[in-house]
């Protein structure tokens, strides 16, 4: 399963749409969980308060 972080547009700071990993997983929550276990800037729902998604499409909905 792919995990994708979705763009951004934010005082200026700006990013598309970017591909976290690819994991073996049932589940989005657990693919999250299995790639981003160290990272201490994910909350089990967002990546550094972008949302996470299984399809690039779907992440590409905020911002390209």
């Amino acid at each position: 399963m792919q995990v994708w972080r979705e763009g951004y547009n934010i005082a200026g700071a700006k990013d598309t749409a970017q591909l976290i990993g690819t994991v073996e997983a049932r589940t989005l929550k657990q693919a999250c969980d299995i790639l981003l276990a160290k990272d201490e800037l994910y909350d089990g729902e967002k990546l550094w308060g972008c949302r996470l998604f299984a399809s690039e499409t779907e992440a590409r909905k905020s911002f390209g």
